[in-house]
C-alpha cells in the first residue's frame, strides 16, 4: 500500500516512521513528497523529524 499514490495530490502525506515499516521505502516516499511540494533543502530535515516517533528519535 502506497499512501502517496492517492488520486488527490493535496492528500499526500509522509508516513510516520517508527521502525515498523521499511526504512528504504519510507525514504522513497519522503523524497516523493518533498519533490511534489518542492520542499526547500533547509526544511527537509525538520519535516522528516516531525514524522518520526519512537526508536528513530532516540
Amino acid at each position: 500500500m502506497d499512501e502517496l499514490s492517492s488520486a488527490n495530490p493535496s492528500e499526500m502525506v509522509i508516513p510516520v516512521f517508527d521502525c515498523k515499516i521499511d526504512a528504504y521505502w519510507w525514504v522513497l516516499c519522503t523524497e516523493k513528497y518533498f519533490k511534489h511540494w518542492r520542499t526547500p533543502e533547509t526544511l527537509k530535515m525538520i519535516v522528516a523529524g516531525l514524522v518520526m516517533k519512537g526508536p528513530p528519535l532516540t
